[in-house]
Parts: C-alpha cells; structure tokens; sequence
C-alpha cells in the first residue's frame, strides 16, 4: 500500500512538471487556440468534430441495427443527412463505430473494451501476493495501459479498426488462457506432492 502511494505521488509530481513545461514553453499560436477552447470559442475543427458526430447520431437513428457499413462517412450521405454541415469525416472510434455499425455495433465494441480492460484488472487481482504470477500482473499492466491510450485519443480520432487494439484484445485473452494453464499446472503439483509424500511415508508390512 505505501508503494502504491509513492507512486501516486511521484506521477502527480511528473505531471506537475509537464504542465508547467508546456505552460512555459507551448508557442503563442497553441495557447492562443487553447484560451478559444475554454472561452467556449471553437475553431473550424472543432466544428467539424461536432458537425460529424451529430452526422453519425442522425444516420444511426436512422439504421439502428446495421448502420451504414463501411465508408459511411462520404460526402454524399453527409450532404444528404446532415445538409446544413459541410464534409469532416467521422474524428472520432465511438462515433465512426456508430455510424457504419449502428448501435448494437456500438455496444459490441464497447463490450469488448469494457470487458478487456476489467478482465486484466481482475486478472491482476487475483493474483496480487503470489510470487509465482508477477509476470501475469506485469503483462497486465502492460495491457492495461495500452488500450487506456486508445480510448482517450481514439475519441478525437478516426481510427475505429486500428490494427493495433484487436491485437492487444488477443493478446490479453492469450494472457488469461496462459494464467489459467499455469494455474492448473500449480494446482495439480500441490495434489501430487502429498499424494507422493503418504506413499514414502506408509509403513512397510
């Protein structure tokens, strides 16, 4: 528990110096752009995020189930849903997943990440004391930290099949068979151990 309190502690104290690095030293154009955003004032990009997820909102209304496919995002179908906004494409995995998979492809996606991320939290859980699986809680950290990276920059980005995130989906669900194979591994040498010890120690008639 102390650990885990330095570490808490030192990464605040690491992000405390990022922030006042990029306070000190950002260029005038980027606080210029960040002093719009928090005055409420948007660029054209930004515009064009909102513009494109209230395009993804309508079509999926529209298609519920199946959404769109893929290549939704086009000109055409923009112009046609969404006439009063110009082109932007989807900027955005939640929204892109939206409007070519609808809804219930939404919430598949959504499953599996939930259930990726809890399962490795879990995972670590469960093993945490037992010196035998620190290579489960290490590999899980490793897991962890890598789709948490996607979800924050893949929700301004359009990158909803990235190759990348399904391979560390599978590589979490290689982690927990291998977790549960060393388990079974363990568990039946405990039974065998004693097993092995009654018959060197039964009395010879």
């Amino acid at each position: 528990m102390r650990d885990v309190l330095v570490y808490k502690r030192l990464a605040g104290a690491i992000l405390g110096v990022f922030a006042v690095l990029i306070l000190t030293f950002a260029p005038p154009a980027w606080m210029d752009r960040m002093g719009n955003f928090v005055h409420g004032e948007l660029d054209q990009s930004a515009e064009g995020r909102l513009h494109a997820w209230e395009f993804a909102w309508v079509f999926a209304s529209q298609y519920p189930i199946m959404g769109g496919g893929f290549e939704t995002f086009t000109p055409q179908l923009e112009a046609r849903f969404t006439p009063q906004y110009s082109f932007a494409g989807p900027h955005s995995i939640y929204f892109q997943t939206l409007g070519e998979q609808g809804f219930v492809g939404l919430g598949i996606f959504l499953l599996v990440l939930g259930s990726t991320l809890y399962g490795l939290r879990s995972m670590r859980r469960r093993v945490r004391g037992q010196p035998a699986f620190t290579w489960v809680v290490n590999y899980s950290n490793m897991l962890q930290i890598c789709p948490l990276d996607y979800v924050v920059s893949g929700a301004f980005l359009p990158r909803a099949y990235f190759d990348l995130w399904f391979q560390l989906v599978a590589s979490a669900a290689l982690l927990r068979i291998l977790y549960k194979q060393e388990m079974s591994a363990l568990t039946a040498e405990q039974v065998e151990k004693p097993a092995v010890a009654g018959l060197v120690e039964a009395p010879v008639g």
